[in-house]
């Protein structure tokens, strides 16, 4: 996508719009330092509405983008930064929670945002993009809220395709497929005038790759990640992370690794393969100490853990360990098989969602019945001392974990209705559970 003439959008001067006031798809929500921005889509689709929630029932709506199309949103220097992707969007808009503060940046000529979020690559006071700057594959761009400037930028005729970045250790990480099948992760400090330096490259070697590392993640002074190849399954590999060559840490016949955390000094995986399905791995950046955890769901079958949350120095996660396929709960884990235990199991009444570390306890939606619906649970990581929160009961079909955020020592969440999204804010405590708003 290539920048164009700016179609006009609007911005309706201080106005106050009822909190009841409904709209049709909630595309994306921060929980910011100065307040709760919404994007929130009109009856017919046809406008994208950016709201700001001041206060509990009082929100304004800071600006109207027809067929926005919103991909990202990320806050720099009290500035809340939108990445959209559509024909009448030059460039990124940001706000400071004022109407006159609301505007599309300056784009520089020829700029296309490239489909990179903003989320994960907040670095040293500005925010982190791709974009295309009229070059072959264009470069690396950044914004401080207030000016856009591109910093790096990456033409090698060879490259066919660039892939995620990531802000890792003071520095960003690139991901590259090249010609020959040849994966390459590039890196760059993010300073202006800076450019891409080339970490490692993993050759074909007679093996063809599905495509770049899922996930990068920085131990010690290595990088480890994973690829996925047919007949070769998925491989983690370590490189070190000032560039040389990369090296294998384990290797599977079958399979692929989808999701990871640095927790302490190790990282925690989610991989599947034919014998164990999907279940928790571990590296400790060595070949002997990069495995599968526990089979918790014994044989092919898979726990898929999720939400990996460091507490207590341990390694907490969703997972599902259920016969009948029912989740059960949470476990947690110091990334040896006899370390890992439940911490709160709902015995087959239904999913666990949303867990999330809040000012040192664990919250979480537990099952509220075997007949469906979720209540909010917190819990200092103990069996004994995980305890259900009384703010009622919500059906589960209207809870989403993508919808969940912590921000400033609270816990977000919003729950979708067949009329309203309804925005929610928590504590911990019945007294500290609010309505923001209903959109």
């Amino acid at each position: 996508m290539y920048c164009c003439a700016i179609r006009p959008f609007v911005l309706l001067l201080g106005l106050f719009v009822p909190a009841f006031a409904q709209t049709t798809y909630l595309q994306r929500y921060l929980a910011a330092s100065t307040g709760v921005y919404l994007w929130v889509s009109d009856n017919n689709l046809v406008n994208d509405n950016l709201y700001r929630i001041t206060a509990p029932g009082q929100s304004t709506l800071l600006a109207t983008v027809p067929g926005g199309n919103v991909q990202g949103m990320a806050e720099v220097n009290g500035i809340v930064v939108t990445q959209m992707l559509c024909d009448s969007c030059p460039g990124l808009l940001r706000t400071d929670g004022s109407v006159g503060g609301t505007y599309f940046l300056p784009a520089l000529t020829g700029l296309g945002i490239l489909g990179s979020p903003l989320s994960g690559t907040a670095l040293n006071g500005f925010v982190y993009f791709l974009g295309s700057d009229g070059t072959q594959y264009g470069g690396l761009f950044r914004t401080d809220g207030t000016v856009v400037n591109e910093v790096a930028s990456l033409t090698p005729a060879s490259i066919l395709a660039v892939y995620g970045l990531q802000a890792l250790g003071g520095k960003l990480y690139l991901r590259v497929l090249n010609t020959g099948a040849l994966l390459e992760i590039f890196s760059s400090t993010g300073d202006a005038g800076s450019s891409f330096n080339l970490v490692t490259t993993l050759p074909n070697n007679n093996l063809v790759w599905y495509g770049p590392p899922t996930w990068i993640e920085l131990l010690g002074s290595n990088l480890v990640f994973d690829v996925v190849g047919p007949g070769t399954g998925v491989t983690i590999f370590t490189a070190p992370a000032a560039g040389g060559a990369a090296s294998i840490l384990s290797q599977t016949n079958q399979g692929y690794s989808d999701l990871a955390a640095l927790i302490g000094s190790k990282i925690f995986m989610r991989l599947y393969n034919n014998a164990n399905g999907g279940e928790l791995w571990v590296s400790d950046g060595t070949a002997g100490g990069t495995g599968m955890v526990k089979d918790l769901a014994p044989g092919p079958g898979s726990s898929t853990p999720t939400d990996f949350v460091e507490f207590n120095n341990l390694c907490y996660f969703l997972a599902d360990n259920s016969p009948l396929a029912f989740p059960s709960g949470f476990f947690s884990s110091d990334g040896t098989n006899s370390g890992t235990k439940a911490v709160y199991n709902p015995r087959g009444q239904g999913s666990t969602i949303g867990l999330r570390q809040v000012n040192g306890r664990l919250f979480f939606f537990a099952p509220a019945s075997a007949r469906g619906g979720y209540q909010l649970a917190v819990s200092d990581g103990t069996p004994g001392g995980t305890k259900p929160v009384n703010i009622g009961a919500f059906v589960s079909q209207g809870l989403n974990d993508v919808w969940i955020q912590v921000s400033g020592g609270l816990y977000y969440f919003n729950y979708a209705t067949s009329t309203a999204n309804n925005i929610y804010r928590t504590d911990g405590t019945p007294a500290g559970t609010v309505l923001l708003g209903q959109f």
